[in-house]
């Protein structure tokens, strides 16, 4: 038989896992913030208006809403 027992510990390593791979996250992301040098190419260099980016972009948002309305219906 299948003890519950596991599955709680799982789900407990689970969390702790997650808070402190967020909690590193979150101090690496402070360091770099304060520190000011970040030793990489700054993001906003690249150029983002081509029309088929934006075209695709709203149409994966467009079917993203009606396929999660539509799940939400079937479940």
């Amino acid at each position: 038989m299948f003890s519950m027992r596991y599955v709680n510990m799982f789900g407990f390593f689970l969390l702790f896992v997650s808070t402190g791979l967020t909690r590193c996250y979150s101090s690496r992301l402070f360091y770099f913030v304060s520190r000011g040098d970040a030793n990489f190419v700054p993001s906003y260099s690249m150029v983002e208006t081509s029309y088929n980016i934006v075209f695709v972009m709203i149409a994966l948002l467009i079917i993203s809403i009606f396929g999660g309305g539509s799940l939400i219906w079937l479940i």
